[in-house]
Order: structure tokens, then sequence, then C-alpha cells
């Protein structure tokens, strides 16, 4: 469960994110949790987020502290919505939790009929997830 790619815990137990840019350079950010499931979760939606970014990024000519910049500031807006709307709707939004039901009572009902095709069965039904990034 507990995936510690980019993750680093401080001596006060405070979660922070840090991502390589060049070959000696990295960029981190307080994660302002001692959770290690939050901080994960958080730590996964910058690591997509930073991908993005070293690919617009790639091309341009900057100094570090200039990339640094850009991604702290980018991190830092990423963060803040990331956690507005885990406080809004949760860590699991409602629409996933009603479509992983969904996923539950059909396997269910595969299991009883022994259907040898799950994934053809489950995608005729229309059953699809809806992830959300901040």
């Amino acid at each position: 469960m507990f995936n510690p790619s980019h993750l680093i815990r401080s001596r006060h137990a405070i979660y922070y994110f840090r991502y390589p840019v060049s070959t000696q350079n990295r960029v981190s950010i307080s994660l302002q949790t001692r959770c290690p499931k939050q901080a994960l979760y958080l730590a996964k939606i910058l690591e997509y987020h930073s991908m993005n970014l070293k690919q617009r990024l790639e091309n341009t000519p900057m100094d570090h502290k200039e990339i640094r910049s850009i991604y702290i500031d980018y991190y830092k807006g990423v963060l803040e919505r990331a956690k507005s709307q885990i406080d809004k709707d949760g860590v699991l939004p409602d629409a996933n939790v009603e479509n992983l039901q969904k996923v539950k009572n059909d396997l269910e009902v595969i299991i009883q009929e022994k259907h040898d095709d799950t994934l053809g069965h489950l995608f005729n039904r229309g059953i699809r997830f809806i992830y959300t990034f901040p």
C-alpha cells in the first residue's frame, strides 16, 4: 500500500514531496501532513502533475532557481485545490463510490453465473469510473 517513491519524512514526522527536475537537482515541498495515507494520496497527485509540467518546461532555457520557483508555485496551487476538494467531497467522490458498488454487485452476479469474460461483461453493462484530478 505504501510506496514512498517521492515521499520523504522529516525528523518531525511531516511528509515532503521531492521530485527530480534534472539529474542533479530536486524540488521539494511540504505536504503539511503526518498521515502516511494522505501523504501518499497527495504525492500521487503531485507526481501526475509533475510529469506534465516537466514535459512543458523540457526545452525552456532557465536556471535552477527559476525552475524551482515555477515548480513550487505550481505545487502550492495543486495542493490547495486537492485539499479543498478532499474537504468538500472526501477522498473518494460519491460518483466513484456508486460505481464501485455497481461493480461489486456485478462481480457477485458474474461469480454466481460463472461467466468467462469478466471485463467484457462489465463493459457491456456500461460500468465506468470517474477519476478527477484537481
